[in-house]
């Protein structure tokens, strides 16, 4: 990767989630990175509506006011990539497997898919392995992180 090629990032929902609404360094920095531009930030529709979704649980209290300025804190910074409809029926449940395949496409570019499920980045492991094109890291948000 060159200097000038800001790394292009999948996040996981949760990532995202615990970002938003934690102000814990980690929580901080990883805001920073995608609002400064020190990696271009990857949604396509699906995960941004599970985002949009998980933020109107009603565990987490916010009124719509709330969950907007939330979402303003990640979505403006965000390259949308993929259709709508672009989700297989496996991939439907899994919005980063969706994404992780939108972006490994012709269409786009990914760097790193960053997840702290280790279930998901083990299928994202076999997913990248089956790609003979895809060139992307599956990485937990700490090793992310340590790497900008």
């Amino acid at each position: 990767m060159n200097r000038h090629h800001a790394p292009r990032v999948a996040f996981d929902t949760a990532v995202v989630l615990r970002a938003l609404l934690l102000n814990d360094a980690k929580s901080k920095q990883l805001r920073r990175a995608w609002q400064t531009g020190q990696c271009q930030a990857l949604v396509a529709t699906e995960s941004a509506q599970a985002l949009m979704q998980a933020l109107a649980f009603p565990a987490f209290k916010l009124d719509q006011a709330q969950q907007l300025e939330l979402l303003a804190d990640f979505l403006p910074y965000a390259e949308v990539v993929g259709g709508q409809g672009s989700a297989s029926a496996e991939g439907s449940s899994l919005p980063l497997l969706t994404l992780a395949r939108s972006a490994a496409s012709a269409e786009a570019s990914l760097d790193h898919v960053v997840s702290d499920c280790p279930k998901l980045r083990s299928s994202l492991v076999r997913y990248a392995r089956d790609l003979k094109q895809a060139a992307f890291s599956v990485l937990g948000s700490e090793e992310f992180l340590a790497q900008l």
